[in-house]
């Protein structure tokens, strides 16, 4: 009967250890936690940590407007219509 109790509490405290390390490893600012990768919709490049993407607004035939959101790479290249 004694053996039984050591065998679940040993049961729990594994549990309850593998728990605690999944948590660990999802936290954001551990080492080794996966971060997602965030990418330009236009040019495809990999946008830097404290990089947002810009709204831009291109003419098109009045009255349309489209709104293109792109990273600095691509702000200047479709303001001057050369992308």
């Amino acid at each position: 009967m004694l053996e039984n109790v050591y065998v679940l509490t040993a049961l729990a405290a594994g549990f309850i250890a593998c728990i605690a390390a999944l948590i660990w490893m999802m936290h954001p600012g551990v080492p080794g936690a996966a971060k997602p990768r965030r990418y330009c919709p236009l040019c495809k490049s990999e946008l830097a940590e404290n990089e947002t993407l810009k709204g831009l607004i291109v003419d098109t035939k009045p009255p349309q407007k489209i709104l293109i959101r792109g990273c600095s790479k691509c702000a200047p290249a479709s303001e001057s219509g050369t992308w």
